[in-house]
Parts: structure tokens; sequence; C-alpha cells
């Protein structure tokens, strides 16, 4: 369960594995009624909860087509107003900033 909190995202268990585990845990503290019913309420949060991940990994998908998107769209205005000179002044001290942020 301590793997669930790392940083690293690939070293994070996946909802498959989790639910494998939670039952392996459960059938090891015996199969009375009650833990059956906990069980049972355990996986539907987990299928939730996978739900819930699987629908912000699209609403996240969407959002980062729709900001692509909307920078090409910028990107084309600027074009369409700037003089080819000034785009490239300006392309060229915005990778000057991005690259003194990534030092400091």
């Amino acid at each position: 369960m301590v793997r669930c909190w790392s940083r690293e995202v690939d070293q994070r268990p996946d909802f498959n594995f989790l639910k494998k585990q939670i039952r392996v845990l459960s059938k090891s503290h015996g199969n009375n009624e009650d833990s059956h019913e906990h069980v049972t309420l355990t996986e539907k949060l987990l299928n939730r909860m996978e739900q819930y991940a699987n629908e912000l990994e699209s609403i996240v998908q969407q959002r980062t087509g729709e900001l692509a998107e909307e920078k090409k769209k910028s990107e084309e205005l600027l074009h369409q107003i700037l003089p080819k000179y000034v785009l490239l002044i300006l392309s060229s001290c915005l990778s000057l900033c991005s690259n003194h942020n990534l030092l400091t």
C-alpha cells in the first residue's frame, strides 16, 4: 500500500493489483459474512476509484488537446500580425527565459 503514494507514477500499483491484494488480505482474515460484505464494499470503492481515475485521464487528454489547439491558433495569429524577425527575437527570448527558469 505504501507504493500507492509514490511520487513516481510508474512505481504505483494499478487497480487490478490492488483488488487482488485486498482479496488476499481479506481471505487471510477469515471468510465470515462480515468480511464478505467488507470485501464487496471495498471492491465497489476500488471500482469507483478506478472509474474516477479513468474519467480524470480522459478529461486531462481532452483539455491537453484543447490547449494545443489554442496554442496553434495563437501562434498562427502571431505569424499573421508580426514580422518574421520579431517572431524570431521573441522565440529566442522565450527559450532563454525558459532555460534561465530551469537553472534557478
